[in-house]
């Protein structure tokens, strides 16, 4: 816990601790994201072309925004290959 409480970017000692694994507190340990909304396809027969998600984010305060936005765009990039 003195580890994640120094630097929340500790990615050894998030994955280490028993809080990690309550996902009450797992939420709370790191920025997260989820996809609250999501748009696809013109009928229910077949298959979209297009789709599109509404992403919510949760940021820490010691995270930069800009790297949040930096990760959901790689994401997006390979989900689009």
């Amino acid at each position: 816990m003195r580890a994640i409480a120094a630097d929340r970017s500790d990615m050894a000692a998030l994955a280490i601790t028993r809080l990690s694994a309550n996902p009450f507190y797992n939420a709370q340990l790191r920025s997260t994201c989820i996809a609250t909304q999501v748009e696809s396809g013109h009928a229910v027969n077949a298959l979209p072309q297009v789709a599109r998600a509404t992403v919510n984010c949760r940021v820490l305060p010691s995270e930069p925004i800009a790297e949040v936005k930096t990760v959901l765009k790689r994401r997006q990039s390979d989900l689009n290959h």
